[in-house]
């Protein structure tokens, strides 16, 4: 069975008033845009059914479609994880992304938490996996990689199997 290439497009835009942030609008016309790219025939070629868009979605539909994407896939399945928010670091050094309904007195059960992200990554089954993270501190995901951006990695090295991460920030 040939590979199957799945995604899914994030953009939160607008944050309730406890969220301690403003909205920031251009993350949904952000995450239209990487699916209309994914979708397009000559250039993601991912079918139309297998790019799943949530636009200013709360927490729990965000942590169930993420949950959706990486569960009972192959391992030469192409998974590619694409989120446009806020990022907000707790004292304690811990990613958040935050969702529309994120309060920040409730940040664990009212975000997604970057833990939750690596840790559906860890037990899928796809040895193929992309996660772009377009989000202030989304640098210190990447914190535990063995390789960074200035370690200059060839272009023939990123096709294949592993796990991908582009982040938009440091983690400062």
């Amino acid at each position: 069975m040939p590979t199957k290439k799945y995604a899914l497009i994030i953009g939160n835009g607008y944050y309730h008033s406890d969220a301690g942030v403003k909205d920031i609008p251009y993350t949904l016309s952000d995450a239209r845009a990487v699916a209309r790219m994914l979708r397009h025939p000559l250039i993601g070629q991912f079918n139309d059914l297998d790019v799943t868009l949530v636009l200013d979605g709360p927490s729990w539909l965000i942590g169930r479609k993420l949950e959706d994407l990486f569960n009972n896939k192959k391992s030469d399945d192409i998974l590619l994880v694409y989120f446009s928010c806020h990022g907000y670091k707790d004292d304690q050094g811990e990613l958040f992304l935050l969702s529309n309904n994120t309060r920040r007195r409730n940040l664990i059960t009212t975000s997604i938490p970057v833990s939750l992200i690596k840790s559906l990554m860890d037990k899928s089954l796809s040895r193929r996996q992309i996660l772009i993270l377009d989000a202030c501190f989304s640098g210190s995901f990447g914190k535990s990689l063995t390789k960074a951006a200035n370690d200059n990695i060839p272009f023939e090295e990123l096709s294949g199997t592993g796990k991908y991460i582009i982040a938009s920030s440091t983690s400062i």
